[in-house]
């Protein structure tokens, strides 16, 4: 085998550095001719039968001179070119235009309707019997049993004239209303001296207020004044006031009189008549009603106060406090 000097390596290490970037370049550039190609032949078989036949017809010399830019092949149709035909899947973009409102139509206004008509009594109407008495300044009423439909109260009303109604008119008073209609009993108390009339009167109740059912007969009565019973003139009793140890002793009159009921002791300091039944400023200081006692002393009081006393003997009949006695008034002050 033949040797190599070292004078003709470099040689051949030149030419090697000058021929290989050509041959690079070539390499790339036919790769890049081979992928053009492969991406012809995956487009055009999607864009249909005609294109997919056209392409199966054309020899492989044929492609060949395409690749080489020779040759009367005629590339099959890209998704380019579809782009410039309408797009029938798309929604029409075009505004239209809004249509016109129709008016509605306006509804006349309804009517109000018609209250309720009051409820209508029963066909038959059953009277009641109405009785009075009087006695002791008072009236009781007494009337029958209403036994009807629809009963809900008994209206009991008093007037100053004959015409008794229900709703109450001029000069009605309504006494009583009575849901019960087994209790057919009231008492009045009217004014004394006066002829007054009655009526009762059966209702039912409704939406619009009461129908009647049954009205009793008009009865008449008349109440006198209670006469004020007479007292004997009140007599003038004896009294006494000291003051002892900052304490006021009173001491009184017996009462004699038939009647008596108690002994009232009363002060004021700003009135100078003091009485019982208690007038301004007086104050009740004892209540005694054994009419043997006849004394007091007084130790609710001050230094530099003045007190005026007065003791009266009382009685009741039953109508009130009257006096049967009364001392004068005894002024004390305090030392």
């Amino acid at each position: 085998m033949s040797q190599v000097s070292d004078r003709e390596r470099p040689t051949i290490t030149s030419r090697l550095g000058v021929s290989l970037p050509s041959a690079i370049g070539a390499l790339l550039f036919a790769g890049a001719l081979a992928f053009g190609s492969g991406m012809i032949d995956a487009v055009a078989p999607s864009q249909g039968g005609d294109a997919t036949a056209q392409q199966g017809s054309q020899p492989a010399d044929g492609h060949n001179d395409a690749l080489n830019g020779g040759g009367n092949h005629k590339p099959a149709t890209s998704y380019h070119e579809g782009w410039d035909e309408p797009d029938h899947s798309r929604p029409d973009q075009t505004p239209k235009p809004e249509p016109t409102p129709k008016p509605q139509p306006v509804e006349p206004p309804k009517p109000e309707p018609a209250p309720p008509a009051p409820p209508a009594p029963p066909a038959t109407v059953t009277g009641l019997a109405l009785s009075l008495e009087t006695f002791d300044a008072k009236v009781k009423l007494t009337w029958s049993v209403f036994e009807g439909d629809g009963f809900a109260y008994y209206k009991v009303v008093r007037s100053s004239d004959a015409d008794v109604t229900w709703p109450t008119g001029a000069g009605d008073s309504l006494v009583a209303a009575v849901g019960d209609r087994w209790a057919t009993l009231v008492k009045d108390f009217p004014p004394c001296n006066t002829n007054w009339y009655y009526r009762v009167f059966a209702v039912m109740s409704g939406d619009t207020g009461y129908a009647t059912l049954a009205a009793s007969n008009v009865a008449t009565a008349y109440v006198a004044c209670a006469v004020k019973p007479t007292h004997p003139p009140v007599y003038q009793m004896g009294f006494s006031a000291e003051v002892i140890d900052g304490q006021v002793h009173l001491t009184w009159e017996q009462c004699s009189s038939d009647g008596f009921a108690a002994y009232k002791v009363v002060r004021s300091q700003t009135n100078t008549n003091p009485k019982y039944p208690l007038n301004e400023g007086t104050e009740l200081i004892a209540a005694i009603g054994d009419p043997s006692v006849t004394s007091l002393v007084d130790g609710a009081v001050s230094s530099g106060q003045t007190w005026h006393y007065r003791v009266l003997s009382m009685a009741n009949d039953g109508s009130g406090w009257y006096p049967l006695g009364m001392t004068p008034v005894l002024t004390v002050t305090i030392p």
